[in-house]
């Protein structure tokens, strides 16, 4: 299975399971998917996004996760972003261990902990 960069004309594969993404496609972009029968079940979207860096959000639908759909939808975004410019940045909760794997199946590097303004 490879992962799919969501355009314009593949938007309505958003539909079923991530009717949200599709509605901020503009603010989320770059989008990629895996598909399974015939809807996206993973997707990765800029979570936020500056001129300069994007930061990865990452969601499986239940019953499609542990087939390695979010590491391959990652990778595929990470690239998506570098080619229109942009650092990509994966952070994940302490207590999300599913979220860390994925980051080092991915290789990523820790750059920061726990920053806060207050």
């Amino acid at each position: 299975d490879k992962a799919v960069l969501i355009t314009e004309d593949n938007q309505s594969l958003l539909e079923k399971h991530f009717p949200y993404t599709l509605e901020v496609f503009a603010s989320r972009h770059p989008i990629t998917v895996m598909v399974a029968d015939g809807s996206a079940v993973a997707a990765c979207f800029c979570s936020r996004k500056t001129p300069y860096v994007a930061e990865a959000g990452v969601y499986t639908v239940d019953e499609y996760r542990k087939r390695g759909f979010a590491k391959e939808v990652v990778q595929r975004w990470a690239y998506a972003v570098q080619q229109v410019g942009l650092q990509a940045l994966y952070s994940t909760d302490w207590d999300n261990i599913a979220s860390q794997r994925i980051a080092a199946s991915l290789g990523a590097v820790s750059y920061g902990v726990d920053f806060s303004f207050s």
